[in-house]
């Protein structure tokens, strides 16, 4: 009578243990809004989860999903680039309204600096990196999105923000920069896309 009264204990554990798990993974997503795509955009990004493909970049998955995105980034401009900056930003920000930290906070992907992982220098015309975000920065904004209220993230929003290229010359959302030689500033040399 023991034997079954502890076997049938452990599978009530087994089973509420399935039931909790199966309650925190949830769809998660990263989505691109239209106004964030861009035709002459340098680059193109595949999400993964765990190293597998995310159809539709959708999963099912638990909260710490953030923790096991990686993006893989193919350079298709036909130049070589230097840096880059890739925001999965928490909230879409308000059509019109001017960007501040708190409409645009997310994870903010970057090459050749401190946190980017891993630090590369270059990616070369053609070739593919696959980029994590760091974790110490999940870490951060898992726990700005909670104290503003956001206690699970469920989707992000992908927002290929820069690139810059070892000639000199940037994408940005659109539209093309180069250095001025006389000033050292940007300029742009497209108008708004």
């Amino acid at each position: 009578m023991k034997t079954i009264t502890k076997g049938a204990s452990v599978m009530l554990v087994v089973i509420c243990g399935v039931f909790v798990c199966a309650a925190q993974d949830k769809l998660r997503r990263v989505e691109q809004p239209a106004k964030f795509i861009y035709k002459n955009t340098p680059i193109e990004v595949e999400v993964k989860m765990d190293g597998r493909e995310m159809p539709d970049r959708k999963v099912q998955a638990g909260p710490d999903w953030l923790r096991k995105i990686s993006l893989e980034v193919t350079n298709i401009s036909g130049k070589d680039i230097n840096w880059l900056l890739i925001n999965l930003m928490l909230k879409e920000p308000i059509y019109g309204a001017r960007e501040t930290t708190r409409e645009t906070a997310g994870i903010v992907i970057t090459l050749e600096l401190p946190f980017s992982e891993p630090n590369i220098k270059v990616l070369p015309a053609g070739e593919k990196v696959t980029l994590k975000p760091p974790v110490n920065m999940v870490d951060y904004w898992t726990k700005y999105a909670s104290e503003e209220g956001i206690d699970d993230i469920e989707k992000v929003i992908l927002d290929i923000k820069q690139v810059g290229f070892t000639d000199d010359t940037a994408w940005t959302r659109g539209r093309l920069s180069r250095k001025d030689p006389e000033t050292g500033r940007s300029v742009f040399i497209t108008e708004k896309p």
